[in-house]
């Protein structure tokens, strides 16, 4: 692979969340390069941003000698050229909006329905 230049985000459920409180989405973080392809050495930390009704309820990357905390911040470093956010849903109908931004890569953004009669 090249030198970073985008980030990708990717659902795993790719469907609406729940407005129950619980709910959760799984969306991996990707650092690509120019033909999008993953960037194994990039290890750059990436921060994310939740609007709407939903919250951060964890970040990991996979490294198991990380000592970064799980819950209660807003940025990971990525490992091998990628990480997890991990939203849940807050009780009200929406849209999430996530965003995820590294130094020097233009910021990515995914947008996350959540009903209330699922």
């Amino acid at each position: 692979s090249g030198e970073p230049a985008a980030i990708r985000l990717s659902p795993y459920f790719a469907g609406a969340l729940r407005a129950d409180g619980r709910d959760l989405e799984y969306i991996q973080c990707e650092i690509l390069d120019a033909g999008g392809r993953r960037v194994l050495s990039a290890d750059t930390p990436v921060r994310f941003a939740v609007t709407g009704p939903g919250r951060i309820a964890a970040l990991d990357n996979g490294d198991p000698f990380s000592l970064e905390r799980f819950q209660g911040t807003e940025s990971r470093r990525a490992c091998a050229g990628r990480c997890l956010c991990i939203v849940r849903a807050g009780t009200a109908a929406g849209t999430i909006e996530v965003r995820a931004e590294s130094p020097g890569l233009p910021a990515a953004r995914l947008s996350i329905p959540v009903r209330g009669d699922l």
